[in-house]
């Protein structure tokens, strides 16, 4: 930190530290706290970075619990008010507000598991019915692509597929751009079909959570 010109804060109730792990048990690791000038930190089983909450085996799980909690909040709240309030400003607050919620740092969902996808669907929908005013037993699907709104999972998608553009026309950080390599920067490669038709390289993940990194999803969508 002292290299990046950054200062660490030593208020404990600010400072949150988290071993990460890639499926294997901690066993090795005997250390829990970490001892600070004036302070000591206890590690955690999971920590906010930036609103994202990230767990020790990057399942992102507690990241979607804290989503569907504070979307369903809001729900809960809009229905309220809802008597109150024409469908196209209730449209629009949804669109505003929830959907922000959905939208936000999606992107590190790529590659988890299909179930959490599930349970923000479950929102969505949710939603969704409250905007239409249809019963809860129809097809959500129509109701969806009649408010032009994409699934969580395509959602996050787009979002990966918008990343990996601005790395290839060279309006994103360095340290992403650099994980988006043409095929055609290889030597032989240039002539394949690949090449052809700018696929860009995906790198080699031996782990679950290896393969939910920008490395291999970005490049890959």
């Amino acid at each position: 930190m002292g290299s990046k010109r950054l200062k660490l804060n030593e208020k404990t109730e600010k400072t949150q530290l988290i071993w990460i792990r890639t499926g294997q048990p901690l066993v090795k690791l005997t250390i829990t706290q970490l001892q600070l000038i004036n302070s000591v930190v206890e590690f955690d089983s999971m920590a906010t970075n930036l609103g994202v909450v990230l767990d020790s085996q990057l399942s992102m799980s507690q990241q979607v619990t804290a989503v569907c909690h504070s979307y369903f909040y809001q729900l809960r709240q809009l229905k309220s008010v809802k008597s109150s309030l024409t469908r196209e400003a209730l449209h629009s607050l949804i669109q505003s507000f929830l959907h922000f919620r959905l939208d936000y740092c999606n992107s590190v969902l790529a590659g988890v598991a299909k179930v959490y996808f599930q349970k923000l669907q479950s929102v969505q929908n949710t939603a969704a019915h409250m905007v239409s005013g249809v019963c809860r037993s129809e097809h959500i699907i129509p109701v969806l692509e009649d408010r032009h709104w994409l699934p969580v999972s395509q959602r996050a998608v787009f979002k990966m597929a918008l990343m990996v553009w601005k790395c290839v026309h060279g309006v994103a950080p360095a340290y992403l751009s650099d994980l988006c390599i043409p095929a055609t920067a290889i030597s032989g490669r240039q002539h394949l079909r690949s090449a052809v038709t700018g696929t860009l390289l995906v790198a080699c993940a031996r782990t679950a959570t290896g393969q939910q990194s920008f490395a291999v999803n970005g490049p890959a969508t």
